[in-house]
């Protein structure tokens, strides 16, 4: 629970160990980082404004993803993203969820091309389809694909249904 998280933070910090919590380094291999795509929510209207402007390798993995998500019906991501905040849309999931992803495309890509590669790469609901391009698993044009017909389907049904997080337990929720 998060008194018993706070705790053993506490503890850690401190370095006093605790049943329960292991720690350690592997000192034999240099550590890669884990690449965390997020979904919606972290968004804002000036997102990638200057990486597009000055990062080249950035704005080529951008503009293929705005191309793509052209091709499949949609309006420019990179207008979207260069947008001033009355006109960037990225609070709508139709336009927010490609844009997110085609920034952290934009990035994975960059850091690549710096020689930084991820040792795994996890993705949280619209970043899940980011995750899985950078991961090799899905190829651009499908992930952009996904990505695409998702948002659109998500914000064709906002006002429609809910969604619910509740402080309580398995035994909880099951009863």
């Amino acid at each position: 629970n998060k008194a018993e998280l706070a705790e053993r933070l506490d503890a850690f910090l401190a370095g006093e160990a605790r049943p329960g919590t292991s720690t350690g380094r592997r000192l034999d291999a240099p550590g890669r980082p884990v690449f965390v795509c997020s979904g919606m929510g972290q968004q804002w209207w000036a997102m990638g404004h200057e990486l597009l402007a000055q990062e080249p390798v950035f704005r080529r993995a951008v503009e293929a993803v705005s191309d793509l998500h052209r091709s499949f019906g949609g309006p420019s991501l990179i207008d979207k993203l260069r947008a001033d905040e009355a006109h960037a849309e990225v609070q709508n999931t139709d336009i927010g969820q490609p844009a997110i992803f085609a920034v952290q495309v934009g990035l994975a890509e960059l850091w690549k091309s710096w020689g930084i590669e991820p040792a795994a790469v996890v993705g949280h609901s619209a970043g899940e389809m980011a995750a899985a391009y950078i991961a090799g698993a899905l190829t651009l044009e499908d992930a952009a694909c996904v990505t695409y017909h998702r948002s659109r389907l998500q914000y064709r049904a906002a006002g429609q249904g809910g969604m619910l997080a509740a402080g309580i337990t398995r035994e909880e929720a099951e009863r």
